[in-house]
């Protein structure tokens, strides 16, 4: 009783995730509610491919610096950076080849289940102005964030959607720099996020962030400066 108190909404909008997937699965007739793949264009023709040769160079023990299976010869390094480092490529690494393009629709679920807790995981833990643990309004505000148009836009682009799963912690992480001077989570959640492309936009995002959050400490300094002028000039009075 007491785990489901404290994690009643995590599981309440995972399971609304999944409801609602099941319904768009099942309308589309795409696996496992059917025979078509959820995932197709760049998925198919890019990262399928790029997984495969990963996998295939990994587990002969080949170099991933470079790979001659593609075109006539490729950096694969620039292939990774681009992204296959996302920690949700190793997925693939336990489905076999024949079920990499069904099995995308794994990924891409798994994908918004993460980025629902990681939003919930903002929203209740700032160091600022924290929403309480079981509050509904963290569940609506994360299954906006994780149902929104560009999860559909880009569902073939998975490695973009997986960038999304880190910028709440990479959030979380920056005001907790600011308010608490810990920097651990701010490092390690931009280190995993696998796309370059990516972690520049997610950067430009943080640092508007930053002046934001800087405005917000000045402003609250001036209030808190003026409150304590007038208290002090209202008591001196009064002596």
């Amino acid at each position: 009783k007491t785990w489901w108190k404290n994690h009643y909404v995590y599981i309440i909008s995972s399971v609304l995730i999944l409801f609602v997937m099941a319904i768009v699965l099942y309308v589309k007739e795409c696996w496992p509610l059917g025979w078509k793949p959820l995932m197709r264009g760049d998925f198919v023709g890019q990262t399928v491919p790029f997984v495969l040769e990963l996998k295939r160079k990994i587990l002969a023990g080949e170099s991933i610096l470079y790979t001659w299976n593609a075109g006539m010869g490729t950096n694969f390094i620039a292939t990774l950076a681009y992204g296959l480092c996302s920690p949700f490529v190793l997925i693939f690494f336990f489905v076999p080849d024949h079920m990499m393009i069904k099995a995308g629709v794994l990924v891409y679920i798994m994908i918004l289940l993460c980025m629902n807790a990681t939003m919930i995981y903002y929203l209740t833990h700032r160091p600022e102005k924290a929403l309480d643990k079981n509050d509904p309004v963290s569940m609506v505000l994360s299954l906006a964030y994780t149902m929104c148009a560009y999860m559909v836009s880009f569902m073939d682009v998975w490695y973009y959607l997986s960038c999304s799963v880190f910028l709440p912690l990479v959030l979380l992480g920056l005001e907790q720099y600011i308010y608490q001077r810990k920097w651990k989570l701010y490092v390690i959640t931009l280190f995993n996020i696998g796309n370059v492309g990516q972690q520049y936009i997610i950067c430009k995002f943080s640092n508007i962030s930053l002046y934001f959050l800087l405005l917000n400490l000045l402003i609250n300094g001036l209030i808190n400066s003026i409150d304590f002028l007038i208290s002090s000039i209202s008591f001196s009075c009064k002596s």
